[in-house]
């Protein structure tokens, strides 16, 4: 009878602790999806560069319309293949997921250049990598952007004592100093201004005892991507 308990809770305790490291590891793929995020606009934002001094090129007689043309679509389908995502759409109100319901008209404040006050619309996907993507509405000017929701969920049960709490802490604390990174990034993102890239407005987050929330706010673009009609034609 003893050893069959020592058993159970030996048992218990692997699979709590396979449960806590593929948390763990999912939380982390979250923050370096963010990174990615980032990372992804920065490259745009340099191929866009290139295409403007190539096209001075072109300008000065340095390059033929087609050899333009072969960069402008190389360029172009990278961008598109870097851009592609995969999304789940909340279609309609009764099929609207738990936390696209408790969204729903929620108001968000954002500081980027200036305050925006928001008002959350409908869902338009939840994306592969974690996050969900909400139309959004500018209160001050009835302008629609798009807020991108990330969440990184912790085991915070009200069972944890000691060591187990303070790995807990530890950890939150760890993930905040990687959000307050990227924020700073996402602010030297916010000043720059090219037609051709969607740009973002502000970034903030909401630390609670058992999850992180992280609001993106960028410019809204109606229409599909690149990818979408390459796949069509």
């Amino acid at each position: 009878m003893v050893c069959n308990n020592l058993r159970k809770e030996q048992e218990e305790a692997e699979r709590l602790k396979k449960q806590k490291q593929e948390q763990e590891t999912l939380e982390y793929q979250k923050l370096l999806a963010i990174q990615q995020e980032k990372q992804r606009k920065m490259e745009a934002l340099k191929d866009a560069n290139k295409r403007t001094r190539f096209a001075d090129e072109i300008v000065d007689g340095g390059f033929s319309m087609g050899d333009y043309r072969a960069r402008k679509n190389s360029v172009s389908r990278q961008r598109s293949r870097s851009a592609s995502i995969g999304k789940d759409i909340c279609c309609s109100e009764n099929e609207l997921q738990v936390e696209c319901k408790e969204i729903l008209n929620t108001k968000l404040k954002f500081i980027g250049r200036k305050e925006f006050a928001v008002t959350c619309g409908r869902c338009l996907g939840h994306n592969e990598r974690g996050c969900v993507t909400y139309l959004g509405l500018d209160t001050a000017n009835g302008t629609s952007v798009c807020i991108i929701k990330w969440t990184l969920n912790f085991n915070a049960s009200h069972k944890l004592r000691g060591e187990e709490w303070d790995a807990l802490q530890k950890e939150q604390s760890s993930y905040l100093k990687q959000i307050a990174a990227i924020e700073q990034e996402f602010k030297s993102l916010r000043q720059v201004s090219y037609k051709h890239l969607v740009h973002y407005l502000g970034m903030n987050y909401i630390s609670k005892k058992d999850k992180i929330i992280i609001y993106v706010l960028q410019e809204y673009v109606s229409g599909c991507t690149i990818s979408h009609m390459s796949n069509i034609c």
